[in-house]
């Protein structure tokens, strides 16, 4: 598994990152069903949802571990699972994942295309993406309470930053001894 660094990255395709080994459970079975399925197909990566499919690998549901684990022996799976889930697309980038994972905080997204489940994204792949967007966030956030734009704040030059920082009492009073052409005032 390949980990998120630079922010670059955050524009690959998210099918780079995908996991296949997710765990598979069909809607009709019950939960010991489903669960001796996965004493005999066991996944080598971590466990955090159950993903319901169909037989042509259609995303019908997720249930989540505890729900699964702690649901009595003779419940259907169907009757467990949420409906509504909430998918990436294949055609994303890393970066709409690290958007999605910050606006729902789950810890892994199907992804699908044409409605069929072709792998997993993972939250931990994606812990230093997300952290270079909050942080970014956080940046931008400050900037803009004091009234700066980040992008115009990084285009230019911390001398002119100062300048327009400083109090023009000082600026009035401040002579210094470089040429007209490179002074800021």
């Amino acid at each position: 598994m390949r980990s998120i660094g630079p922010s670059d990255i955050l524009d690959e395709p998210i099918t780079r990152y995908m996991r296949f080994d997710f765990c598979r459970v069909k809607g009709c079975q019950t939960v010991t069903e489903a669960l001796a399925d996965l004493r005999v197909q066991q996944p080598e990566g971590r466990i955090i949802y159950f993903y319901v499919m169909d037989d042509a690998d259609r995303l019908e549901g997720v249930v989540p571990t505890r729900r699964l684990l702690l649901s009595s022996p003779e419940a259907n799976v169907a009757d467990l699972m949420v409906r509504d889930v909430v998918t990436l697309h294949s055609t994303a980038t890393v970066r709409e994942a690290c958007e999605l994972f910050l606006a729902h905080r789950f810890l892994a997204f199907p992804v699908v295309h044409e409605g069929r489940m072709m792998g997993i994204v993972d939250v931990e792949l994606f812990a230093e993406g997300i952290d270079d967007l909050e942080r970014t966030k956080q940046q931008e956030d400050l900037f803009q309470l004091m009234g700066v734009r980040l992008s115009a704040a990084q285009q230019a030059s911390p001398w002119a930053g100062f300048a327009r920082w400083m109090p023009d009492s000082f600026r009035a009073n401040y002579r210094p001894s470089l040429p007209p052409s490179l002074r800021l005032w």
